[in-house]
């Protein structure tokens, strides 16, 4: 596996989380805290390796500045969103109703990330997606 099939299962796990958070109950609170706790901890390490290993070289290039500065700033708003639900009790109707924006806003972002994503499997040679994978990989070991 590379590094590109590696953020789309994050992607698949962040999307499986918010899905089971949507149809959780108020009353589930116990269930609904584990569960954010896991996709804070999965979005978050899908943060840091495509802000250390992705965004900065494709920020370099003029092609891709502008759908790289894009796709940061809807990563940022996420992470925005998630630190003001974590805020709220998950027993209320804000906190429900912020789960469901917060999922149209990761729509939105994994949408512009699999724009970007293209463009680096298009872009990077073979040898340079393996160079970068190895990072990735040996990033995501230390980060569990």
């Amino acid at each position: 596996m590379n590094a590109l099939n590696l953020i789309h299962e994050y992607h698949q796990i962040i999307f499986r989380i918010l899905n089971q958070l949507i149809d959780t109950k108020p009353s589930a609170i116990e269930q609904r805290l584990s569960l954010f706790e896991k996709l804070k901890r999965n979005f978050g390490l899908l943060e840091i390796i495509t802000e250390r290993y992705f965004y900065p070289q494709l920020k370099k290039n003029p092609e891709t500045l502008s759908l790289a500065l894009d796709t940061c700033a809807e990563l940022h708003f996420a992470d925005d969103i998630i630190e003001q639900l974590s805020a709220i009790p998950c027993d209320e109707e804000e906190w429900s109703a912020g789960i469901h924006v917060l999922k149209e806003n990761i729509e939105m972002y994994f949408t512009e990330e699999h724009k970007l994503l293209q463009r680096v499997a298009n872009d990077f040679d073979v040898t340079e997606l393996e160079k970068l994978s190895e990072k990735v990989y040996k990033e995501k070991q230390q980060l569990h």
